[in-house]
């Protein structure tokens, strides 16, 4: 099996068990070249050891703003752009290390563990939801995080 034949079964994927492809792609290499629905061409890193070197060498980089600056043919259509682009998640250190820092506070094992009943009783009811209505229930696990920080505005739009 080649990497195209095993990332080409990806989308028909049995959703309730998609580990098989993920193994053969993981049995191919720790690294493969693709090319994204939009047309760039980007590395797919499925080996532990290759993803923590790729994480932390400095040529890479994940920050939105820089990709941005050298051309806007780097994001497609449908995706945010640089409105959305500054949170811990798309920015390289030192701002990285500083936002996660930041929320690491809130992150505490002591916090963490008072959180622990809460998040049960979340996962609980999302369960319920999830045998009730099927696949398609509307709640997701990021109602975790709405719980976990009460936030008036994303009570006020149903978020979480």
């Amino acid at each position: 099996m080649t990497t195209i034949e095993a990332l080409g079964a990806w989308g028909a994927y049995d959703r309730d068990d998609p580990f098989p492809v993920f193994a053969d792609v993981r049995e191919l290499g720790a690294v493969h070249p693709v090319t994204l629905a939009d047309g760039h061409d980007a590395w797919l890193v499925v080996g532990y050891d290759e993803a923590r070197s790729a994480l932390n060498d400095r040529r890479f980089s994940k920050d939105m703003h820089a990709a941005l600056a050298s051309g806007g043919g780097v994001v497609a259509e449908g995706l945010p752009g640089p409105t959305f682009a500054r949170h811990m998640l798309t920015v390289d250190p030192p701002d990285h290390s500083r936002l996660r820092r930041l929320v690491s506070l809130a992150f505490t094992p002591r916090r963490v563990e008072r959180l622990l009943p809460g998040v049960q009783a979340l996962v609980d009811d999302l369960l319920d939801d999830v045998a009730a209505a099927g696949p398609d229930a509307r709640r997701s696990p990021s109602s975790a995080n709405c719980s976990a920080f009460p936030n008036p505005i994303a009570d006020r739009w149903g978020v979480g």
